[in-house]
């Protein structure tokens, strides 16, 4: 049984630049160090973390067969970051642990990891939408920065609280 994907390179690049900001290439457990791909009903959802900091995505494709499987996502984004916006096929059989990419006339294998060991992320669905200007939010995290802690032992501290309040973002350090 074979799992053929199909998408837009340039989407697949983009999602895979922000998922990047969140794996840390020099953890010492390494499935942290990979993402999480699930693909069910034409769509990808990428997840990574790095225990402390998690991301989800959802990205459309065209895939034969549902399946999920880890890769080290730098080792995919430098790969697919020079091919051209076309579309991407990517296909992975079941008996191995080989992901085969091609495009045009490029046609690369890539190593993948089980998933087993990879953790599970418990992302709440959201029931509450909030539009804010980017400058708006950039000056309410700036007004609340210089309340946070830098205390390594008391790591709760270490950040900003962010709650939707009657449709208004509030935010406490």
């Amino acid at each position: 049984l074979t799992m053929n994907i199909q998408l837009e390179a340039k989407v697949l690049r983009e999602a895979l630049s922000q998922i990047l900001t969140v794996v840390d290439r020099k953890n010492p457990r390494a499935i942290l160090t990979y993402a999480l791909l699930k693909v069910e009903h034409n769509e990808i959802t990428i997840e990574a973390t790095d225990l402390e900091v998690s991301t989800k995505l959802r990205i459309p494709c065209e895939a034969t067969e549902s399946g999920e499987f880890c890769v080290n996502p730098k080792n995919l984004f430098d790969l697919i970051r020079e091919m051209p916006d076309k579309k991407l096929t990517l296909s992975l059989e079941d008996q191995t642990k080989v992901l085969r990419i091609s495009c045009d006339k490029i046609n690369i294998s890539l190593l993948v990891s089980e998933t087993t060991e990879f953790p599970k992320l418990n992302f709440e669905e959201v029931n509450s939408n909030l539009k804010i200007n980017s400058g708006t939010f950039l000056n309410l995290i700036n007004k609340t920065s210089h309340a946070i802690s830098h205390d390594e032992t008391r790591i709760f501290l270490n950040g900003i609280y962010l709650q939707i309040v009657d449709g208004k973002l509030r935010s406490v350090a």
